[in-house]
C-alpha cells in the first residue's frame, strides 16, 4: 500500500481478451481499490491457457494466470458488430443479420461436459436496451436443429419527447421573462433623464423579476407549465424545429443480449431455462446526424391523415418540406400504388439551403374501408417517409318524403301548393348535395322520345309512367324545388320544399325528382305526381283505364248534342278490381281502399263536399261491402272508403263476379262515377 499514486497498464494483452475500463490503463490512488473488467472472446472452439502481465509505474510485474473454454454456442450470429451508416434523425438504417443454431456434439463434449451434446430446439429473445432508438424482428423465435433465421437491426433515431419538452419550456421561460422586461425597459427610457430617486426606482423593481424567473427554475414551476404543452402545440413545434436545426451529431454504442434456451420446455406452461452461458452479444455503433429535410407543415409529423372521405369523392391535401442543410438537395419520390386511392399531383424538384417544396397529395377511396400507404421522399443523404392515411366512408343520408310527400299531389287550375320532405345527414362527416328535377336535364326524355314506347306498351303494364309527363303550356316546369344545392354539417337537417303549380287541368302531371351527393351517390330518386280535376272534389285509387299522358287530340265535341234530363249529369266510368287469395283451400276476403278528397284552394266557390254510395242492396248481394256508404269532406282533407269483396258460397272456381255501383261526389260541381267493381278468386294473390 501506498501514500502516492501509482499508474498501471495490462500489456501484452492477447487479442481474445478485453480488459476494462480505459482498455486497462490508469492510476491508481492511494488506498484506492479498482474494479475491472476482463472479457473473454475466443475465436476457436478450444482451451485456453494464458497468463495477463500488469505493471505498474515503478516498474513492478503482477502475474495473473487465466484459463478459459471456448465453443459453439447453440445459436451463432452471424455478426456480432454493426457498425450503422450516419443516419439523419427521421430516417432509417436497416442491417440484416442470420441467427442460426449450430452445435458442435464433439467440441461441447470434449471441451464443457455441463453442455448438453443433444440437437434440440432453442428458443431466443433479444432483449433491448432501455429508451432506445433501435428494433429487432423478430425478437423473440424459435429455432429447429439446422435452422437458419433472418433478423432484421433497424436504427431510427427520434427526437425524445422529454429533450422536446425541455426546450419547449427553456422557450416558454425566455418568453415570459421576456414579457415581463419590457415594461421595465419601457419605464426606464420614460425616466431616464431623471438620474435620481427615478433610478433608484427602477432598480428597486428589478429585484422581483429576477426572484421570478428564479422561482421559474423551480420543480414545482416547471410541472405547473407542463399543464397544456402537448406534442401539438405551437411551443412543441417550435421546440422540435429548433433542435432539428441545431442537431450536428449524436454517437452512441449499445450491447444487445441475445438470450437462448437449453431446449423447449417440459410442459407448455412451464418457462424454459436459460443459461447464461448460451447468452449471445450483439454490439451497435449507432451515429445520428443532423436531417437535410424538415416537414414544416402539420406541427412537423409527417403523417398526411385525411381522415374519413366519402367513397366516390377526391380529397387534396398538402404537406410542406424544407432543405434545411447548408448544401443543395435533388428530390425524388416513390412510386404510389396507380390502381390505389392516394395520387401525388405535383413533381419533385431540387431544393437550395432554405427553399421550401410543397407536396400535393390527392386521396380518392372506392371502397368502405381503412387505407395506408408511405411515400418515400429521397435525398442524397436521407429517404424521408410520408405516411398517407384515410378511411373510404359511405354517406348515410335519409329522406322523409315517403311520409311527408303525398303520392299525388292535387290541385286546381291557378294554385300554389307546397310540400316539404326532410334530409336528415346521419353521417360523420359535412356532406354537399344537389337537387336535380327530370324536367330541367338536357338528356331528359321530355320531347317524347320515352312516350312512343309507352304508348306501345302501355297495354301491357298499366304501371308504367314516363319521367317528365304534362307541363304547364307556359313551358315551365309545373314542379319546384329549392334549394338546389347545400351542404349538410353532421346530425342537421334540412326542409327541401317542392312546389306544384298548374296552369291547366290535367291528371299527369310527372316529374322525376333526383337527390345524390357530389360522389355521385343517391339519396333518392321520387317520382312526382300532380293532379287538376276540373272541379274541387277527387277520386282516387281506382285502377288506370289509359295510358297517364295526354292526347295530343282536342277533345271531340258533337256538332249538335242532344242530352236528355237524366244525362245533364254525364257518368264517368271507374274500374275497381279486387282479387281474394286463396290458399291451402282457405279464401281471404280482397280489400280495396278508395280516397274522396276535397281541394283547398282560393279559386273553389264551395269549402267542402259531400259523397254517398247508392244502390247499395245490390252490391252487397255478391259480397261486397262499402264503407261508409256516406261523408263530408273538408277542404285539404280526404275520407278513406273501404271496399271488401267476401266471396258467396254459391260462388264458382274461376268465375269474375262484376257489378256497377254509382257514386255521387257533390261540391261546387256534382259529378257521378259509374264505379264498376270486378273480382274473383287467384292462388297466386298474396
Amino acid at each position: 500500500m501506498s501514500i502516492l499514486p501509482q499508474d498501471f497498464g495490462f500489456v501484452a494483452v492477447p487479442e481474445y481478451i478485453e480488459v476494462q475500463p480505459y482498455d486497462g490503463f490508469g492510476t491508481l490512488l492511494p488506498q484506492e481499490t479498482l474494479e475491472l473488467d476482463l472479457i473473454f472472446r475466443p475465436k476457436k472452439p478450444i482451451e485456453y491457457n494464458f497468463q495477463l502481465r500488469c505493471k505498474s509505474g515503478i516498474d513492478r510485474d503482477f502475474v495473473l494466470p487465466c484459463r478459459g473454454v471456448g465453443f459453439h454456442p447453440p445459436l451463432v450470429l452471424s455478426h456480432s458488430l454493426i457498425q450503422f451508416r450516419p443516419t439523419p434523425v427521421g430516417d432509417k438504417s436497416t442491417a440484416t443479420i442470420y441467427l442460426t443454431n449450430y452445435q458442435d456434439k464433439e467440441a461441447a463434449t470434449r471441451l464443457f461436459k455441463v453442455i448438453s451434446a443433444v440437437e434440440a430446439p432453442r428458443l431466443f429473445c433479444f432483449s433491448l436496451p432501455k429508451d432506445s432508438d433501435i428494433s429487432i424482428s423478430p425478437s423473440v423465435g424459435r429455432l429447429l436443429p439446422g435452422e437458419r433465421c433472418l433478423v432484421q437491426v433497424m436504427f431510427r433515431p427520434v427526437l425524445r419527447e422529454k429533450t422536446v419538452t425541455e426546450e419547449a419550456l427553456r422557450l416558454h421561460r425566455i418568453a415570459k421573462a421576456t414579457s415581463e422586461k419590457e415594461p421595465e425597459v419601457s419605464r426606464v427610457t420614460e425616466h431616464e433623464m431623471k438620474r435620481d430617486i427615478a433610478v433608484e426606482h427602477s432598480r428597486g423593481r428589478r429585484t422581483p423579476g429576477f426572484a421570478k424567473r428564479r422561482e421559474i427554475s423551480s420543480p414545482s414551476s416547471k410541472s405547473a407549465e407542463r399543464v397544456g404543452l402537448n406534442p401539438g402545440c405551437e411551443l412543441y413545434r417550435k421546440a422540435r424545429d429548433l433542435l432539428l436545426r441545431s442537431f450536428s451529431r449524436s454517437y452512441k454504442e449499445y450491447i444487445v443480449r441475445c438470450f437462448v434456451s437449453d431446449g423447449d420446455p417440459p410442459e407448455a406452461n412451464v418457462q424454459p431455462t436459460w443459461s447464461a452461458i448460451n447468452t449471445l452479444h450483439l454490439k451497435l455503433e449507432c451515429l445520428a446526424v443532423q436531417p437535410p429535410l424538415l416537414v414544416t407543415s402539420g406541427n412537423g409529423k409527417n403523417v398526411l391523415d385525411f381522415r374519413q372521405v366519402y367513397v366516390g369523392s377526391r380529397v387534396v391535401e398538402r404537406l410542406t418540406i424544407q432543405n434545411i442543410s447548408e448544401e443543395p438537395v435533388e428530390l425524388t419520390s416513390s412510386l404510389l400504388d396507380i390502381y390505389g386511392p392516394f395520387s401525388l399531383l405535383n413533381a419533385m424538384r431540387g431544393l437550395n439551403p432554405g427553399e421550401k417544396h410543397t407536396l400535393v397529395v390527392a386521396f380518392s377511396p372506392t371502397l368502405e374501408k381503412k387505407y395506408s400507404e408511405i411515400l418515400h421522399v429521397r435525398a442524397p443523404k436521407m429517404v424521408l417517409e410520408i405516411i398517407l392515411r384515410g378511411e373510404g366512408a359511405l354517406p348515410f343520408v335519409s329522406s322523409s318524403h315517403s311520409r311527408d310527400l303525398p303520392n299525388v299531389i292535387y290541385a286546381l287550375e291557378k294554385d300554389v301548393v307546397s310540400q316539404h320532405f326532410k334530409l336528415t345527414n346521419r353521417s360523420a362527416e359535412t356532406v354537399e348535395y344537389r337537387v336535380m328535377l327530370a324536367s330541367h336535364s338536357l338528356n331528359s326524355p321530355q320531347h317524347g322520345f320515352d312516350r312512343v314506347a309507352l304508348l306501345l306498351d302501355g297495354h301491357r303494364d298499366t304501371q308504367i309512367h314516363p319521367a317528365v309527363g304534362t307541363q304547364n303550356y307556359s313551358g315551365l316546369s309545373v314542379f319546384g324545388v329549392q334549394p338546389l344545392e347545400g351542404s349538410l354539417a353532421p346530425g342537421k337537417k334540412q326542409d327541401i320544399t317542392v312546389t306544384f303549380q298548374p296552369d291547366h287541368s290535367s291528371l299527369y302531371y310527372t316529374d322525376r325528382l333526383t337527390i345524390e351527393l357530389l360522389n355521385k351517390c343517391k339519396v333518392c330518386e321520387i317520382d312526382l305526381k300532380g293532379a287538376v280535376p276540373s272541379h274541387n272534389m277527387y277520386l282516387s285509387g281506382v285502377d288506370p283505364l289509359s295510358v297517364p299522358i295526354d292526347s295530343l287530340l282536342p277533345d271531340f265535341t258533337p256538332l249538335h248534342p242532344q242530352l236528355t234530363e237524366a244525362e245533364e249529369t254525364p257518368c264517368i266510368p271507374l274500374l275497381v278490381t279486387l282479387v281474394a287469395s286463396c290458399k291451402a283451400g282457405v279464401i281471404r276476403p280482397a280489400v280495396r281502399e278508395l280516397q274522396v278528397g276535397c281541394i283547398s284552394s282560393p279559386h273553389a266557390d264551395k269549402k267542402s263536399g259531400e259523397f254517398h254510395w247508392d244502390d247499395l242492396a245490390a252490391v252487397h248481394q255478391q259480397g261486397f261491402h262499402l264503407e261508409p256508404a256516406k261523408g263530408v269532406v273538408e277542404a285539404g282533407s280526404s275520407c278513406s272508403v273501404t271496399i271488401t269483396w267476401t266471396p258467396q258460397s254459391t260462388y264458382k272456381p274461376f268465375e269474375v263476379v262484376q257489378v256497377c255501383v254509382p257514386l255521387t261526389v257533390k261540391s261546387d260541381e256534382v259529378t257521378v262515377y259509374k264505379v264498376t267493381l270486378m273480382a274473383f278468386v287467384s292462388s297466386t294473390a298474396d
